[in-house]
């Protein structure tokens, strides 16, 4: 749940090429690995795994990336942004509970 908290709190901080590629939470390393296909294209040397699944995250990436991402208009990378999304919204609906139950006991 605190990983959720700080997703939602980073997602205000982060620019989208940091969530889309550098940001190293499991949920979002989880994601990028369930659609590896979409970051083929960048180089081997910068996917730094994190767990023996083969989950990742991207240690460097460029404006140009990002832009590169959002050219691929395919099934698969509107699913990824979808997903990507829903992850958002989970970590924005769990940071709320939390401020509610935080108000309800003080």
């Amino acid at each position: 749940m605190v990983l959720l908290v700080q997703m939602s709190v980073a997602c205000r901080q982060f620019k989208t090429k940091n969530m889309l590629f550098l940001y190293p939470c499991m949920q979002m390393c989880s994601l990028r690995l369930q659609f590896a296909d979409l970051f083929h294209d960048l180089p081997m040397a910068h996917k730094i795994t994190v767990n023996q699944t083969g989950a990742f995250y991207v240690s460097q990436a460029c404006s140009e990336d990002v832009f590169i991402f959002f050219q691929k208009r395919t099934n698969d990378s509107y699913h990824f942004i979808s997903e990507l999304m829903d992850v958002f919204l989970m970590a924005a609906r769990r940071a709320a509970e939390m401020l509610l139950c935080k108000l309800v006991l003080e």
